[in-house]
């Protein structure tokens, strides 16, 4: 019996943050890469919500990624899909 190999699909999560310069969204990019390094991350400082988007293939800790931001003193809320 052949068994097929695993596909792991990637996710995205977008969420809302108090983040407003660039600046400061560097400080963040820097720290979530040092914390986790198998995170593809990114700010939108555009958007009218100043969007981070995170790219992940396993577990999101949702409340370890709003710590960090929380302790460089800012807030990120998960933006939910409005179509589901």
């Amino acid at each position: 019996m052949k068994t097929e190999p695993l596909q792991i699909r990637k996710q995205v999560e977008v969420f809302r943050t108090t983040v407003k310069d660039q600046e400061s969204a560097a400080l963040i990019l820097v720290k979530f890469q040092s914390i986790y390094p198998q995170y593809k991350v990114n700010f939108d400082l555009d958007d009218c919500d100043n969007i981070f988007r995170v790219e992940y293939y396993e577990n999101l800790n949702i409340d370890e990624l709003q710590t960090v931001f929380q302790q460089n003193g800012f807030s990120a809320f998960l933006l939910e899909d409005p179509q589901f």
